[in-house]
This record gives structure tokens, sequence and C-alpha cells, in this order.
């Protein structure tokens, strides 16, 4: 079977889940938008991954800003190039640009397979009006879709009942080994946010939360890591700091290198979304088996469960993460390992290289 994967380096950390897993057999090529600005990849780590496995890469390293108009020229080269390979299945994820959704009016809707990581945008979203008008443009031409979660199945056959919907989930994140982490014997709890630092991500709420529970001197010593970009870090979200020895702060692009280390040397991650489809820092956390701290959310519903594999507290609600946070470190010498081993138990019953190329072959198969 001949497939073209067709990405960009936003979503590189869920593809290279994905390809390498798919049957050696197939001729695969991984077509890929590289950003002008905060790209995830370079070229250099996506053309290793890709020799690493055997796929051969196609890839479109911008000079413009994605919402330059130039950036209709380049697209229109990208789908002849799509339609000169003549691949049985094309596998496009989408990522709402404007121009592309219109260059994407050229594909055959019959064997193209749309990869939807949110069916409904993000509250805050900018540059929403031209996102829906390209999300629109998708949807009309486009017959089959995959989502990743339940929940965003269940969100898509209500909004869209006349297409089809495939739910295949979100794959774990390898960032390897982690070399460079810091060790968990510090003596300190430590608590990890990590990814973009978006409005709908509550790291407001969790920043508060630290402070009060800071002001409980019998639990034990704690500390937090912040890890990505942020656009209003110092007018936002540092006057909410008021303790800074608490706070290791990484205001800044995360290189892949380090992410492995990051999680590592965290005892929990901290999900305190306000909104969400699905979570990368959830599946790296899978990974490296670290137990997860997240609002209740349907799509964390999902996957954790409360007290057994991780904690779940009231979304949107400080005083409830509060007293969540206070509940782990009092309870964290107790728990920590059983969390462990129910997470391990429950990745290795519902995530497997064998169950994830199994549901791709499946559902091609379909398609092609």
């Amino acid at each position: 079977m001949k497939v073209y994967y067709l990405s960009i380096t936003s979503f590189s950390d869920v593809d290279m889940g994905v390809l390498h897993h798919l049957p050696a057999h197939w001729e695969l090529v991984y077509g890929v938008v590289i950003q002008k600005r905060n790209a995830n990849y370079t070229l250099e780590e996506l053309s290793q991954y890709c020799h690493a496995h055997g796929i051969t890469l196609d890839a479109y390293q911008m000079p413009y800003n994605l919402k330059d108009p130039r950036c209709l020229l380049i697209f229109l080269k990208l789908i002849a190039r799509i339609r000169s390979y003549q691949p049985d299945v094309l596998y496009m994820v989408t990522f709402d640009n404007i121009y592309l959704s219109k260059c994407s009016l050229l594909l055959n809707p019959a064997n193209t397979l749309v990869a939807l990581h949110d069916v409904e945008f993000h509250s805050n979203t900018r540059f929403m009006r031209i996102l829906q008008l390209s999300r629109a443009i998708t949807m009309h031409h486009f017959r089959h879709f995959q989502v990743f979660s339940r929940e965003q199945q269940t969100t898509f056959e209500r909004l869209y009942p006349t297409k089809q919907v495939s739910l295949i989930p979100l794959p774990l994140k390898d960032f390897g080994t982690g070399s460079g982490a810091q060790t968990k014997d510090s003596g300190k709890i430590r608590f990890l946010f990590f990814g973009n630092i978006l409005p709908y991500k509550g790291l407001d709420l969790f920043l508060q939360a630290l402070h009060t529970v800071s002001e409980h001197k019998e639990l034990p010593t704690f500390e937090a890591v912040i890890a990505g970009r942020a656009d209003a870090w110092e007018s936002e979200y540092e006057p909410l700091i008021h303790k800074k020895e608490l706070v290791q702060k990484h205001i800044r692009f995360i290189g892949n290198e380090e992410v492995a280390g990051l999680f590592l040397s965290a005892h929990y991650v901290v999900l305190p979304y306000r909104d969400a489809t699905q979570s990368g820092p959830l599946k790296i956390a899978f990974q490296y088996n670290i137990p997860v701290i997240a609002s209740d959310i349907a799509s964390f519903r999902e996957e954790i469960t409360d007290g057994r594999d991780g904690y779940l507290f009231k979304a949107g609600d400080l005083q409830d993460l509060t007293n969540t946070l206070m509940q782990v470190l009092t309870n964290h010498r107790r728990d920590y390992e059983r969390l462990r081993q129910a997470q391990a138990d429950y990745v290795a019953a519902t995530y497997s290289a064998e169950r994830l190329r199994e549901s791709f072959v499946t559902l091609f198969n379909t398609i092609a």
C-alpha cells in the first residue's frame, strides 16, 4: 500500500508515535510542513527519524509566516507533489490553514483521511474566524475523519452526523532516556507543568494553588517546574509567583532533547486545563510512568481514575485543586508507588505498538 502522511511539525511528536509502527512493507511518505517560526522539529531531526525507520521524507521548509498569502503557491506545489505520488491513502493531519484548506479542494476525498486533533477549537483561540472558515472548507470537501478520544468522537458525531469518523487514541510520546535528568531524590516532591502556556491550560490556577499550599508548613517540602513558551508571562503569570524559591522556570521553547529529563525528574505532572480535547503532556507522562493531577474534563476522565492511577479535581475550581495538591503531598509516601503501578497497568492494557498498527491497517484498508 502507498500512503502519503501529511502533517506539520506542531504534531510531529504524535506522528513519530505512529509512523514507524505502520507495516514495513508499505510505501510510506512523510510530508511535513516546517514552520518559519516555532517549528517543534528541525529538518535534521525529521531526516534522522525517517532515515532510521526507512520512511521517505517530503519536507516543506516554509520561508514565510503561515498567514502570508505567498504560502498559497507553496501549498499548491505540495498538493501537486501528493498527486504525483498517486497514494492509495492520503492521511492528512489538519492544522486549519486557510491556504492549505483551499488547495486541498484539489485532492480526492474518496481516499483521503483527515485527522482532527480538535473537533471544536479551544476557548480564546486567536484568529478564530479564519480557523473556522478553514475548517468549514475541510468538512465540506472530505468524507473520512479520525479523532483521538471518545469525547471527541461523540462531539464529532453530534456536529457532523453525515460524515464518517473513526477513533484511534493519541499514541504515547517517547523522547528518549533523559540522560540529563535531575534526580527525584532531592528531598522535594516535584510537580511539573509542561507545554505551551495558553489561557485554557489553567496555569494561573496552579500557581495560585501552590501559594496557598505553601502556607501549610506541616506538609512535605515541594517545588514546581514550569516549562514552555508563553506570550504573556511577565504580565499574567509572574505576578502569581509569591515565593520564587518554589518555582523553577523554563519559559522558552523546550528542545526535544530536554523533554525526557523534565518528566523523569518530576514526581507528578499537573494538567489544570479549563478545557481540552486531548493532551500531549498526558501521553508523555504515560510514557515515563509519572502520575498525573488533572482537571475532571471529559478527555482526562477517559484516561485517569481518581485516586487509583492519578488525581482529578473540579475543572476551574481553585479550592478543589488546592485541596487535591494538599492530599497528594500528605499521602505521597504511602501512595506514590501504588499510583505508578496502577498507571503502568493501564498503559500496558491500553497502548501497544501492535494495537496501534492494527487500528491503522484496518482503517486504511477501508479507504484504499
